[in-house]
């Protein structure tokens, strides 16, 4: 499946590039697009590229339109969708990006029965569907989708599997490591690094490992969601985070007292700040859960060991240096 590069296009021919981290739009004079509009809202809305492809949410009480109907609050955009604010009006334009393939790969992964696949900068995914890299009849369409995050190899399951003999449910994110084996049915996938084959070329540090989480975290809330800037060995991750995704982070980055940042946090603490007023229960949790490491991975960054359960389950911490500086505003 080719990979894309999103831009959105002004009224004069200019574009601006989307990413995970979002182009907020408004009338604010720190937004990316700075709208002119007294009607415009000053948060009016922001547009980011998440797992599912270019999204746009309305933030602003002033109207926001995509192909000429009003946004409620969250939308999907593809190529050549208009989007209207006040005093502007924006096209979706998107870019396919050809396949680097002469790099070579970073990871390899083993089909049990002997065929090699290398997974390189624009990912890998398995199923059966006609857009899937690796064509595997019998199994769900886009069953599994292997990427790149930080130089480590990071599993998007979007149907059930098995990873180390234990089962992980569809829509698990985790970080994978050599000599792993995911299996799916009677399909059995194991990772190969290092140099095996003669294929591998770099192998990042085992997940888990203090250099690859930040140094600084920043969460800016927004009136629906915010985004959440890293700061990894001098290098920069941004991503936008929509409503819960971003009051969960708020949690892990500043929880109540007696708890640090960066220590793992209880399922019931967690649960009674990211739903003051509802009774949900764990699966709640970990579906919240599997959504921002989603969105963290979109960003590049390693979401399956940043955003880390305690051994047996029951809490769940943001990774960070020691010494991290932690910014919620």
């Amino acid at each position: 499946m080719k990979a894309r590069a999103w831009w959105i296009g002004f009224p004069d021919g200019s574009r601006r590039r989307l990413s995970s981290g979002g182009v907020l739009i408004g009338r604010d004079p720190d937004s990316d697009v700075v709208l002119t509009s007294p009607h415009a809202s000053r948060k009016h809305a922001m547009l980011y590229v998440s797992g599912e492809g270019p999204q746009i949410a309305a933030l602003g009480r002033s109207p926001t339109e995509v192909g000429g109907q009003a946004l409620a609050s969250v939308a999907n955009v593809d190529d050549g969708d208009v989007i209207e604010v006040p005093g502007l009006r924006l096209t979706v334009h998107a870019e396919e990006l050809p396949r680097d393939d002469g790099a070579a790969p970073v990871w390899v992964v083993e089909l049990l029965g002997g065929n090699l696949f290398g997974v390189g900068s624009q990912g890998v995914s398995l199923g059966s569907g006609p857009n899937d890299d690796v064509r595997i009849e019998g199994c769900p369409p886009g069953a599994i989708h292997l990427r790149l995050a930080q130089e480590r190899l990071v599993l998007e399951a979007n149907a059930d599997v098995t990873l180390r003999g234990c089962p992980l449910a569809a829509g698990s994110v985790e970080s994978l490591r050599s000599g792993d084996v995911v299996a799916l049915g009677d399909v059995r996938l194991r990772v190969v690094a290092g140099g095996q084959a003669g294929l591998a070329t770099t192998v990042g540090a085992s997940a888990g490992d203090e250099s690859s989480f930040p140094s600084r975290a920043r969460l800016d809330f927004l009136p629906r969601g915010g985004r959440l800037t890293l700061d990894v060995d001098g290098k920069e991750y941004s991503t936008y985070l929509a409503d819960r995704r971003c009051d969960l982070v708020a949690c892990l980055l500043q929880p109540p007292s007696p708890f640090q940042p960066g220590e793992a946090i209880p399922d019931d603490v967690v649960i009674g700040r990211v739903w003051p007023r509802r009774d949900v229960g764990a699966s709640a949790l970990t579906v919240l859960l599997y959504r921002l490491r989603r969105d963290l991975v979109n960003a590049g960054v390693d979401g399956g060991g940043l955003v880390a359960r305690a051994p047996g389950g029951g809490a769940v911490r943001f990774s960070l240096r020691r010494g991290a500086i932690v910014e919620v505003a």
